[in-house]
């Protein structure tokens, strides 16, 4: 019973999709033609990146993170820092960050970042890191 309840809402999307782009067809106009042509043409880059050697998810993901975020060698010290901002205390977040600076220490939460892979449009071809750019979302105070 379960099984035939299944079956027959597949089915029903099924068929009000190809209802809905047979009265889509139906309406089309020369000005929104082009619309109908960009829904059914297959995508010019690949939904998941590809590149060679890396053959699962998290080699991929490596592989990225090799090209765009190189190991360095460790930073000399940069000095104190000079914060602008909150007008109400604007020593506050000085004060907090000062003692850190001093002592060379970075907090961890603001060590990460959440990056985004975007395609660089008009590449010849998908297969290198270097035809991608990373959108990064720091954490800030």
């Amino acid at each position: 019973m379960a099984g035939q309840a299944k079956l027959a809402y597949f089915k029903a999307i099924t068929r009000a999709k190809a209802t809905y782009w047979a009265d889509f067809l139906a309406k089309t106009t020369p000005s929104n033609i082009w619309t109908a042509k960009q829904l059914v043409a297959p995508r010019t880059t690949p939904r998941f990146l590809s590149l060679p050697g890396a053959s699962d998810l998290g080699k991929i993901n490596q592989a990225l993170l090799d090209h765009f975020f190189p190991l360095k060698g460790i930073l000399p010290s940069r000095g104190s820092i000079r914060i602008k901002g909150n007008g109400i205390n604007p020593s506050i977040i000085l004060d907090l960050l000062s003692p850190l600076v001093a002592l060379g220490y970075h907090p961890p939460t603001l060590k990460t970042a959440n990056g985004v892979v975007l395609v660089k449009p008009g590449k010849a071809s998908y297969t290198s890191p270097s035809s991608f750019r990373i959108m990064g979302l720091l954490k800030t105070i």
